[in-house]
């Protein structure tokens, strides 16, 4: 092809990681090789108008589909239609369409069409979240592999989880989240004060364990100093609960941060309770500031934390053992040094920003070779 790929991106979930993601590409991939337009919905996060206006100035051809989170039988039936005509145009070479719901609607969308194949990228299994809603929303995701040109997983985990639902080996691929990585980082000697929390609070991120972890740290090393970055709907709750424990000033919360670098700046410790993890981009800004990290034994994680060799690991939802982990490294500053130290140099080598773009181009132009291919 003497052309880039014209690549459609779609997305729901303008929040978080998945938004981050998109940002990082449409700033990032080279056009020489890459062509970039945008489907996006701003129900989510309204802040997100700005990053469609950033993209049309440099270019991108963005359409506002709007799209809710929640099933909703008669607005994502409108959308199905909306990106329906989108894709009739024909102009696009890949089709990629990221998180559950843009996963759905963008593959009803596409069924039957002969057109561009269709790449989906999960950003992790809503099914992980379990509840009610999860044998449904696992049900779905089976029935939509035959409407899938290829799946783009964000690790081995989700690669896994996707062959769990029947994928063939070769229509998985695995690309890895990317960040960047500082030149140079200010000398770390080893000397946890300073706990923090980077992430949505919602139960996927799990900020609740946080705050009962770190009441419990409190109580054992009262000088520590704890930060929870982030907003969502369990703010209130992880405020009523932190009330009651008690810090007497020691836990702040900070809200929402559009760049929370200078709130990870300022951690000696990055803690990490999610439930269920695509690959968090947090958790790899962090480990690539050479902090030292502890974080739940969870698919995604565990790829990034070896126990005892990048950072110390947890059982999900045990605040008792996360807490257990951060009084460790609050007590060995070598150990928390060495961690740090071993976390940067693992990001340095496999997870940069740079491989995750060229390797995402040299993916996109092999999807379009081969019409979806394996």
């Amino acid at each position: 092809m003497n052309r880039p790929v014209h690549v459609l991106h779609v997305l729901e979930a303008t929040e978080g990681g998945t938004r981050r993601w998109l940002e990082n590409v449409v700033r990032g991939i080279d056009p020489a090789r890459v062509r970039c337009s945008c489907i996006c919905s701003t129900l989510r996060e309204g802040s997100f108008l700005e990053t469609v206006e950033e993209f049309r100035r440099r270019g991108v051809q963005v359409w506002v589909v709007e799209m809710r989170r929640a099933p909703h039988p008669v607005h994502d039936a409108l959308a199905v239609i909306k990106i329906g005509r989108i894709l009739k145009s024909g102009r696009f070479d890949v089709i990629h369409a990221h998180s559950s719901k843009a996963g759905g609607l963008v593959r009803l969308a596409a069924r039957g069409r002969n057109g561009a194949p269709v790449v989906y990228t999960p950003h992790a299994f809503s099914f992980l979240a379990g509840g009610l809603t999860a044998p449904a929303f696992k049900s779905f995701e089976r029935r939509a592999r035959r409407w899938t040109g290829r799946l783009l997983a964000v690790s081995e985990a989700e690669r896994a989880a996707a062959l769990g639902l029947g994928y063939r080996a070769e229509a998985v691929s695995v690309i890895p989240n990317g960040v960047e990585v500082p030149a140079a980082t200010a000398p770390f000697n080893g000397t946890v004060r300073n706990v923090g929390f980077i992430g949505s609070l919602r139960k996927q991120k799990d900020p609740l364990a946080f705050v009962a972890a770190c009441g419990r740290v409190h109580r054992r090393r009262p000088d520590a100093r704890f930060v929870l970055c982030g907003d969502g709907p369990l703010r209130h709750e992880c405020q009523e609960v932190a009330a009651d424990i008690g810090f007497g000033g020691s836990l702040r919360f900070t809200g929402w941060l559009d760049d929370p670098r200078p709130a990870l700046d300022e951690m000696d410790l990055f803690v990490s309770c999610a439930r269920y993890e695509g690959l968090s981009f947090a958790l790899l800004d962090a480990m690539a500031a050479g902090k030292p990290v502890v974080a739940t034994r969870v698919p995604g994680n565990e790829e990034l934390i070896r126990d005892e060799e990048t950072g110390l690991s947890a059982r999900a939802g045990d605040a008792q053992a996360i807490a257990d982990c951060i009084v460790r490294l609050i007590d060995d500053p070598g150990l928390a040094r060495r961690l740090g130290e071993r976390a940067r140099l693992v990001v340095a080598e496999r997870y940069t920003i740079q491989q995750q773009l060229d390797a995402l181009a040299a993916f996109y132009e092999s999807v379009s070779a081969n019409g979806g291919g394996g």
